[in-house]
């Protein structure tokens, strides 16, 4: 007996697009070469498509800080493991005014969407190296975001880096 799919849903992301979609998130992250870390804050903008008071977020190994509204008040959220390939999803309580969120958070050494070079590992042997590979599902894994492409956003990026450093993004 063959299993019918729904064509509209993501089996590779927990989150709740068809509800409540991100449409825009504002990126502040500094990087640790020492610690091989993203200290990171997230605003994501938000729509909603029906009547709902839970954002769902992708994840996979990050340390959620705190959650609050743009206003800096804190929202309740949690973080529920659903299994080793997709990570966690985060479920933010976001009452009915709220359209945008902000997630303090930093990124584990097993952030399967960074890879970290040492300086002896690069070209020029003095400066340590960072890349990030957010293919397939990786990005969940160094940025809590509805990580399908059903949600379309634009982003506003800021980067914190060391002296004598280029960095280049691309989303």
């Amino acid at each position: 007996m063959a299993v019918e799919l729904n064509l509209q849903h993501d089996y590779h992301s927990s989150a709740n697009t068809d509800v409540l979609r991100v449409y825009h998130f504002e990126l502040d992250i500094a990087v640790d070469f020492d610690l091989q870390q993203l200290n990171g804050v997230v605003r994501l903008d938000f729509i909603r498509n029906m009547p709902s008071n839970t954002l769902v977020l992708d994840c996979r190994d990050l340390f959620v800080d705190n959650v609050t509204d743009i206003d800096g008040v804190t929202l309740s959220f949690n973080i529920i493991d659903v299994n080793d390939t997709l990570g966690q999803k985060l479920i933010i309580d976001v009452a009915e005014k709220i359209t945008s969120v902000v997630i303090y958070y930093h990124t584990s050494k097993s952030a399967q969407g960074l890879q970290w070079l040492k300086p002896e590992q690069t070209l020029g042997k003095k400066l340590p190296y960072l890349f990030s590979q957010s293919q397939p599902i990786n990005a969940r894994s160094w940025i809590p975001l509805q990580d399908t492409p059903t949600a379309n956003f634009f982003t506003t990026t800021l980067v914190c880096r060391r002296e004598n450093t280029v960095n280049l993004f691309n989303a």
